[in-house]
């Protein structure tokens, strides 16, 4: 037979490096007796293409095994490469048992020829069989390859260290189940291995392991739980952990995220045991790997498994205290929720934040709802939700709106998780962070929390559900807290009504109270039977969080009756005059610019139209009585002289509205009252300049106004002063006058 033919039959073509590299020493090569001995075992080799059955299979190795035999003092075997690729084939999981056996018989004959440097020589040859092998192996079997891997393999010593992956792979399968029969033998050769090896070379493969094969976490997971001590920070952790902490943390997060329950829980009681975030592994670590670990470890909640969960949470807050027992274990819950609180805000809180901040900011194609998730998940238990909302919650708002925006529906995933966060998490600790914001914005804190609060929470307020608790403590309080600061702010800055922060302010205020139904307007402020407070000064106190501004806590400065509809409408009152006065001022107004006077106009129109609607929110209440203290003649004057200064027909339209629905309403004291000829002589020379032909889209409005107008007076005024503007002055008639009271006429009609 050629040697291209005979290659042929033997299992292929070969290379000339192949060749070089699986040819017998050229000493060895040019033995007479050694180039027999490669003869018969190329003969037998060619038998294997004819095997058909499990019988020939035995045949085959019978007739290898009696060859080899013959040729015991050669430490070399011929066609080394096809004898090892035939007896891999003779190891496959679907041959029975026997055959596998009878293949071991020869492996085994073919290590002991070799020695340990004949197997150091060919490892990679002998190892590509019996490895993948004993995963599949059956029990009867199981022994003699265990042997194999004791007796052969352990004795290269160093020379492991090029396979001791693949040598773990292999061994790891017999740890699946902690009461195998072959569990102790497996995990002694593993022992045996990292002594070999050296213990850090051995861990650094075993994370690898974790990382690379699904199959090996659990076994591995067994490993460790026997073999890795809880580390007190006084041992040389390199030698402990396998020298890099990153492999560590990923094996470890590898494992967490595995799709196997069990797994993830091995994990988690592997961190609880020799892995807490107090101990020196941990905070040896870099920030990026602690956050993965982080991340892949409260991943764990989405499961909606307790047993995970439960876990998870004494990792976080340390574990549970199991000495104390009866009576002594309830006295001391209370000191042990404080216990577990410190030992959170001290180790985990930071990372915690770190972690789901990190994936809250990630960005991504389509936003994932997996870090509000987990954020709802973790509110379950009670020690981490309070100190993580008291931690996050405002940029965890912001992150919301940043993905939702003004379009909701088109991320309902995001939405609905959203939602359920913020009707999970503790309304106290959320609108304390709100509060605050907004009024660092007001205030003009440099540095704020979030990027535009104010905007933040009219967010929150227009786009997430209302309860009753939200309705009737939280909005009324804010509201009218917020109003009080603006009311107080206004007259000590003349510039404060030009910024924009105070704009957005009176729109969230708008916002607020259209959710707030009037039954909440009529409920006093505070707790029931206490002193009398500012609004102010009460919502900074209930939120517990330090005011910017420390208001006079005079008697005479708190409505007797301090409910949300008094003090508001009170504040807005005196905001709007601070508002106004610098305008109506004859020095102010000649040197102020244009920009500023735009501002203005759109506060006041701004603050009018909520004083609108505030009124209008309670005027529907029976026998409602608000009293306030104010001097309502010269609020009403005041807020006249500046729209006669303003030529602004919406600023004209929303005060005229006003002081018709406040003269008409007999619900706040001292009432607003424009019942005289003077005050409507007033109005009405406001009301009849937009009858003009220039304002021609304001005719239908001003006619409507007027009418209303002499329907808010006892007497008729109104009538009078139209009759009075067509009489001759100065011996000629007002063309004017005649021309808006033709319009007048025109648009009065039925």
């Amino acid at each position: 037979m050629s040697t291209s033919n005979r290659d042929t039959a033997l299992g292929g073509s070969s290379t000339a490096w192949i060749s070089q590299r699986m040819a017998p020493p050229a000493t060895i090569a040019a033995d007479s007796k050694f180039r027999k001995y490669t003869q018969q075992v190329e003969r037998c080799l060619a038998t294997f293409e004819s095997v058909q059955e499990w019988p020939d299979f035995i045949a085959f190795l019978g007739k290898l095994l009696k060859t080899l035999q013959g040729y015991m003092q050669f430490k070399e075997i011929p066609r080394k490469l096809i004898v090892s690729k035939r007896l891999a084939q003779c190891l496959n999981p679907a041959l029975p048992t026997g055959v596998h056996q009878r293949a071991l018989d020869v492996y085994a004959h073919i290590l002991a020829v070799l020695g340990t440097e004949g197997l150091k020589r060919d490892l990679h040859l002998w190892s590509s069989g019996l490895f993948p092998f004993f995963e599949y192996a059956a029990t009867a079997v199981k022994p003699a390859l265990l042997m194999l891997y004791d007796t052969h393999y352990l004795a290269i010593q160093q020379s492991l260290r090029p396979i001791t992956k693949a040598f773990m792979l292999a061994l790891l399968p017999g740890l699946e189940e902690e009461n195998g029969e072959f569990f102790d033998q497996v995990l002694h050769i593993l022992d045996r291995l990292s002594g070999i090896v050296t213990p850090s070379f051995f861990l650094q493969n075993l994370w690898l392991c974790m990382i690379t094969t699904q199959t090996a976490r659990a076994p591995a997971l067994h490993y460790l739980s026997r073999r890795l001590p809880k580390l007190s920070g006084d041992e040389d952790i390199a030698a402990i952990i396998g020298g890099d902490v990153g492999l560590l943390i990923r094996a470890l997060s590898s494992t967490l995220e595995d799709d196997n329950l069990l797994v993830r829980r091995s994990t988690l009681d592997l961190l609880l045991a020799s892995l807490p975030l107090d101990g020196p592994v941990i905070q040896k670590a870099s920030v990026e790997d602690r956050v993965i670990l982080m991340s892949a470890a409260t991943g764990v909640v989405l499961r909606r498994d307790s047993a995970l969960n439960r876990r998870l949470y004494a990792w976080l807050i340390g574990p549970e205290d199991t000495g104390a027992g009866g009576a002594a274990a309830a006295a001391g819950q209370v000191g042990g929720q404080e216990k577990h609180i410190e030992y959170l805000k001290k180790w985990s809180l930071d990372l915690l934040c770190t972690t789901l901040k990190k994936e809250l900011d990630a960005p991504t194609p389509v936003p994932d709802a997996r870090p509000l998730k987990i954020f709802l998940s973790l509110l379950d238990k009670w020690e981490i939700g309070s100190q993580l909302t008291d931690a996050l919650i405002l940029h965890t708002l912001e992150s919301i709106r940043k993905t939702l925006g003004e379009r909701p529906a088109e991320f309902e995933d995001i939405h609905l998780a959203a939602s359920s966060l913020y009707e999970a998490a503790e309304p106290r600790l959320v609108w304390k962070h709100l509060f605050s914001a907004v009024q660092d914005e007001l205030c003009g804190k440099k540095r704020l929390s979030v990027p535009e609060p104010i905007k933040l929470v009219r967010f929150v307020v227009k786009t997430f559900r209302n309860d009753e608790e939200m309705q009737k403590l939280h909005l009324p309080l804010c509201l009218t807290g917020l109003l009080e600061l603006i009311s107080v702010m206004a007259p000590e800055d003349k510039s404060f009504s030009k910024k924009a922060a105070t704009k957005e302010a009176l729109l969230l205020i708008r916002d607020m109270l259209s959710f707030v139904p009037p039954s909440s307007l009529s409920q006093p402020l505070g707790e029931p039977g206490s002193t009398p407070k500012r609004p102010y000064t009460l919502a900074t106190e209930f939120y517990s969080i330090n005011p910017i501004k420390n208001l006079s806590p005079k008697s005479d400065s708190v409505p007797q009756n301090p409910v949300p509809m008094s003090t508001a409408a009170q504040d807005l009152f005196t905001f709007t005059l601070s508002c106004v006065s610098p305008f109506v001022s004859t020095e102010d107004n000649q040197n102020s610019q244009e920009l500023d006077r735009k501002k203005t106009l759109a506060v006041v129109l701004m603050s009018t139209k909520l004083l609108q609607e505030l009124v209008a929110k309670v005027s529907g209440k029976q026998n409602v009585k608000v009293v306030i203290m104010w001097d309502a003649d010269a609020w009403r004057d005041a807020l006249l002289s500046f729209v006669e200064q303003a030529h602004s027909f919406e600023i004209a339209d929303n005060v005229v509205s006003l002081l018709i629905d406040l003269n008409k309403s007999g619900f706040i004291e001292p009432k607003v009252n424009i019942n005289t000829r003077p005050l409507v002589g007033r109005i009405m020379n406001i009301l009849l300049e937009f009858l003009r032909p220039q304002y021609v889209q304001y005719h239908a409005r001003t006619t409507k106004l007027i009418w209303a107008l002499e329907g808010s007076t006892t007497y008729r005024h109104v009538e009078a002063l139209i009759a009075e503007s067509l009489t001759i002055k100065n011996g000629l008639p007002t063309y004017d006058a005649y021309e808006a009271f033709g319009v007048l006429w025109r648009l009065s009609g039925p």
